[in-house]
């Protein structure tokens, strides 16, 4: 699975997650105010289908704004950084508008800068209806009140409960008899509420976690509190959970002024789907470090060392491992005991092909469950989770996390190492390549390594019975061994070409073999008087295959530092090329001249030219353009690629340019003009 494709399947995972909200839920972007997402209830409430902003969204205009009349949340939470609650009142008809509350809460990015916010709207109406008429029948509970979801207490200055909803009660974890009379922490089983020796649940470590303070505040102030976010951690069963709340205060007409009415909206659920889509897009932030890393990763135990440890630290437990094939690596046991593991689950044929998580989640077969039992119970762990890693649909190893503490495993925490893994074995597979082709290479290069010694012990042999052949046919030739006849000078004569020939081409293949450690001796060169002489010696040649040989030399031209010997090495082979390749009285053309700095030489044809796909290889070792064995032209392939090297050595360029087939073909040669002598 690449980075993408596993990104698209966390944001399905977060968007069914949200799409089964009944509350209206948006995604937003705090500076630009865009809204990113909008669960089915979202758009159902705002059915506004082509709003792209917040503002948008709720007020259905232009502009953010920060008034009473039309309060923005973001801009409070770009103010506090803190989760803010905000009054959103919709225009209708009836005693009181439709009222909604906006829960909104910060998303940060990895370097704590707030990027997003989300944003739960919760219908507040019934409850501000209650809150009305609660306000107009004194002491009266109304029935409405009775049983609405929101808890409704009347409490004194001691936090004794004198009145209670059935709400208060549905909430009490442990109703053996009536709250009345009872102290707020001690009716809802506050875990704080030993810290006191009165019982009251409201001890030093709960002043800022429950309603102690509201309650205070009101009193001491005269007045009635609104839209505060209070926490109190409720013990049931022996365990403890923090419950929020939303509350509000305020001292009703016709009653005395020590007791104050007390109203607390559980938003739990709200701050629970928050602190889930946290936690995605946590473990979205994760997954894309993750990997990022792993695309950096040059082998395979740099891979597993990055899995182990970014795992470990992302699911907060104490053992981590991972392994594939033989290499493996771990965090926190010793690396053995993977290998005993695996080696023992392969005996008795056990290969996981899924997650198993300990305590398991689902039932298992009873070998893998007693297999896994054992695993957990040899090293201690109260937690343990092993996921598979597949290469070509083959279990080629797996990860495995562990905890002597953790006594559960997360959705999301299974979801991130299922990501993982799968996008781990995109990267297996690379580095797998990557080493087989240099396992390629290594072979490859000693294969050419051999080649070299082959041609230069081959090429040193065939030098010297070539030298004697020679000899001897030049005596022939010459009549030292003898008058011969016609028909015997004429066979001598083809001898004699085809020895110089053979000459030429095992001196290419030793020149090519020794030029890697050749020594340059270079000098000054006057490349005028230099060229002439050169061209001269080529006349000849010319003028038997019916071509014309012309030069042009700038005048100006300056010395150039070349080795002498090598340079005409380089020329020959271009002209020899160029009268060889062209057409009967077609025309061959040296130019020379200086150019900011740099000596440039062209050699052209008018003859057979060269096919664009061939012009970049035609100066690899051994290539020909013509590589049929009924080709028209002969020739081992070795010549341009000596003057690629040699030029190349004299810190130039060369390159070629044509314009196809039969249209000829030009040449170039740029070197420094100036430049110290070096050898």
């Amino acid at each position: 699975m690449t980075q993408e494709s596993a990104g698209r399947e966390e944001d399905g995972f977060l968007r069914r997650a949200l799409d089964t909200i009944v509350h209206p839920v948006c995604i937003v972007d705090v500076h630009s105010y865009r809204i990113l997402y909008t669960n089915p209830a979202a758009r159902e409430f705002a059915d506004r289908a082509q709003a792209t902003t917040c503002f948008e969204f709720l007020y259905g205009s232009t502009g953010p704004c920060d008034s009473p009349e039309r309060p923005c949340p973001l801009v409070s939470l770009l103010r506090e950084r803190n989760p803010v609650v905000v009054e959103h009142i919709v225009p209708g008809e009836g005693p009181l508008p439709q009222t909604f509350e906006i829960h909104a809460s910060p998303i940060f990015d990895d370097e704590g800068v707030l990027t997003h916010a989300v944003l739960v709207l919760v219908d507040a109406t019934s409850s501000r209806v209650a809150a009305q008429e609660i306000a107009c029948s004194g002491l009266e509970l109304s029935g409405i009140v009775e049983h609405s979801p929101v808890l409704y207490l009347l409490v004194d200055q001691d936090q004794r409960i004198w009145r209670a909803n059935k709400a208060v009660y549905s909430l009490i974890p442990r109703v053996e008899a009536s709250i009345i009379g009872q102290r707020l922490g001690e009716a809802f089983h506050c875990v704080h509420a030993h810290d006191d020796p009165r019982g009251c649940g409201f001890g030093p470590a709960c002043d800022e976690c429950t309603v102690r303070r509201l309650v205070t505040e009101t009193f001491t102030q005269g007045a009635g509190l609104e839209r505060h976010e209070v926490e109190m951690e409720i013990q049931t069963n022996g365990s403890a959970h923090t419950r929020h709340f939303l509350a509000w205060t305020s001292f009703l007409p016709n009653l005395p002024r020590s007791l104050i009415l007390v109203v607390l909206e559980d938003i739990t659920p709200l701050r629970e789907i928050e602190e889930e889509v946290q936690q995605l897009v946590s473990y979205r932030n994760q997954f894309n470090r993750i990997t990022a890393e792993m695309v950096r990763v040059a082998d395979l135990p740099g891979l597993l060392d990055l899995l182990s440890r970014s795992l470990s630290q992302a699911c907060r437990v104490e053992w981590s491992g991972a392994w594939v094939d033989d290499v493996a690596v771990s965090r926190g046991l010793p690396t053995e005991i993977i290998h005993q593991e695996v080696a023992r689950a392969r005996v008795e044929g056990i290969v996981p092909d899924r997650i198993l998580t300990w305590p398991p989640g689902e039932d298992l077969e009873p070998r893998v469950y007693t297999w896994f039992s054992q695993v957990v119970k040899r090293y201690g762990l109260r937690t343990l989770l092993l996921a598979p890693i597949y290469v070509n649909e083959r279990v080629v190893g797996g990860i495995g996390l562990g905890s002597f503490q953790k006594s559960h495993w997360h959705a999301n925490e299974i979801s991130l190492i299922e990501m993982v893994s799968r996008e781990s074995s995109i990267v297996i597979e690379r580095l797998r390549l990557i080493r087989h082709l240099k396992e390629m290479n290594a072979l490859l290069e000693k294969a050419l390594q051999v080649r070299e010694i082959v041609l230069q012990n081959v090429s040193h042999e065939l030098r010297t019975p070539l030298t004697l052949l020679k000899g001897y046919v030049e005596l022939l030739a010459e009549g030292m061994l003898g008058d011969l006849t016609e028909q015997q000078r004429k066979a001598v004569d083809v001898m004699r070409r085809h020895v110089d020939r053979l000459q030429f081409m095992v001196e290419r293949l030793i020149l090519m073999s020794a030029l890697h450690s050749y020594q340059l001796h270079r000098e000054p060169l006057d490349m005028g008087p230099w060229l002439q002489r050169v061209v001269e010696d080529w006349q000849h040649q010319a003028q038997m295959s019916n071509v014309t040989l012309d030069l042009n030399v700038s005048e100006d031209l300056p010395p150039v530092q070349v080795d002498e010997g090598l340079f005409r090495h380089v020329l020959d082979n271009l002209i020899s090329n160029a009268i060889k390749f062209s057409q009967q009285e077609g025309r061959v053309r040296v130019r020379a001249w200086c150019e900011e700095k740099d000596f440039h030489l062209t050699v052209s044809d008018e003859g057979i030219g060269i096919p664009p796909e061939d012009l970049k290889r035609i100066f690899d070792r051994f290539y020909q353009v013509d590589a049929q064995p009924s080709r028209r032209f002969e020739g081992l392939g070795i010549g341009l690629s000596l003057v690629r090297d040699i030029v190349e050595l004299h810190e130039g360029r060369v390159w070629a340019e044509s314009e196809g087939v039969g249209r000829g073909a030009t040449f170039h040669i740029v070197l420094p003009c100036g430049g110290t002598a070096a050898d």
